[in-house]
């Protein structure tokens, strides 16, 4: 038996248990994240707090509640809540309202609170994911019942680390307008623009491209500062 089937074989025998009225995963690491701070795992890194979950129950939904989950802030009723309490155990405790969803295309975690306001969530590790996916024929579709609060905010696509680099620009170039220090503005501006401005201008239109219309041809700019700083050391 090679690696890959092994590991195969171990998902198909441990991850799942089965009963009567719940679907268990077994033995799986999420990374939770509060809704505006959402991974996919190919972004974890290793400063995450990450959940090594013993046991949590899974259901399997149609992939318009899956879009919900994913795309809104939304409480779900009390009697799914209920259905779900501490029934999830990880490494420091129980969880009290942690469940994974899968549709036909989709695996997450999900957390709520315990008035059913859902506040953080994870994706899974891709060999986790794909073998919840195999096991998803044997589990019947449910239909829960929630209140759409509103729509997460729509964020430009942007990976993980283009996100910090974009964060970094909108300090140090709000840090170098404060301070005075227009040449270094006006430098960084001519990297990608020539439109003739007058330097409060050309800050606006700064902040205005990298906080809107952010492209990662702008890391370029990061470069440039992180440069700068390094050779005022010497």
């Amino acid at each position: 038996m090679n690696v890959i089937s092994f590991i195969l074989a171990y998902l198909y025998t441990y991850i799942f248990f089965g009963g009567d009225k719940m679907t268990f995963a077994y033995d799986l690491v999420l990374n939770l994240c509060d809704l505006d701070k959402f991974y996919d795992f190919y972004e974890w890194d290793r400063g995450d707090n990450l959940t090594y979950v013993q046991k949590v129950p899974i259901f399997r939904i149609n992939d318009f509640q899956m879009g919900d989950l994913l795309e809104s802030y939304l409480k779900i009723d009390f009697s799914f809540l209920k259905k779900i309490y501490n029934k999830s155990i990880a490494m420091l405790g129980n969880i009290s309202y942690l469940v994974i969803f899968t549709d036909s295309f989709r695996t997450y975690a999900f957390q709520f609170n315990e008035n059913g306001n859902l506040i953080r969530k994870s994706s899974l590790l891709i060999d986790e994911e794909e073998a919840i996916m195999e096991e998803m024929d044997n589990l019947d579709i449910v239909f829960l019942d929630y209140k759409v609060i509103n729509k997460c905010c729509c964020e430009p696509f942007l990976t993980r680390k283009e996100k910090k680099i974009q964060s970094y620009l909108l300090t140090e170039i709000k840090s170098l307008y404060e301070k005075g220090d227009y040449d270094e503005i006006d430098f960084l501006y001519h990297e990608y623009f020539s439109t003739k401005k007058t330097i409060d201008e050309k800050y606006c239109f700064l902040i205005d491209k990298i906080k809107n219309d952010y492209h990662t041809e702008y890391s370029r700019l990061y470069d440039i500062i992180k440069l700068t700083y390094t050779n005022s050391v010497y």
